[in-house]
């Protein structure tokens, strides 16, 4: 069988202020929020889950002077398939408020669907 493809994404976010802590500590909970699904739940057996939805897919594009860069192979519609961090990878200092310095995220997507000849032949 043809196997789906992942994609792994490493960003570093130092920060400059209390307030790009924030932001950043905002950005690692979006996408750890955007990584689990949520559940059908039945207000009749007493808010029981009876089912997971599936959560939201990302739609991965890279850009070259504001417009979709040809020269890097499309991406199908992706799940998020791990989040990780590393909190103040080059040192051990807190701010003033307790954030930390330096976040590295990590995110690892997987395709929705695996390729063909003809998702090749179209830029993927």
């Amino acid at each position: 069988g043809v196997g789906l493809r992942e994609f792994t994404f490493q960003f570093k976010m130092i920060a400059k202020s209390q307030y790009e802590a924030r932001v950043i500590n905002q950005i690692v909970k979006h996408f750890r929020q955007q990584l689990y699904p949520e559940t059908y739940d039945i207000s009749v057996l007493g808010g029981a889950s009876i089912g997971f939805k599936f959560p939201n897919m990302f739609d991965i594009d890279f850009k070259y002077k504001g417009r979709h860069n040809r020269n890097i192979p499309k991406i199908h519609l992706c799940y998020l398939r791990n989040v990780s961090t590393s909190i103040n990878p080059t040192g051990g200092a807190f701010r003033r408020d307790g954030q930390p310095n330096e976040v590295d995220l990590t995110l690892s997507f997987v395709e929705h669907k695996t390729l063909n000849k003809n998702d090749i032949i179209n830029g993927y």
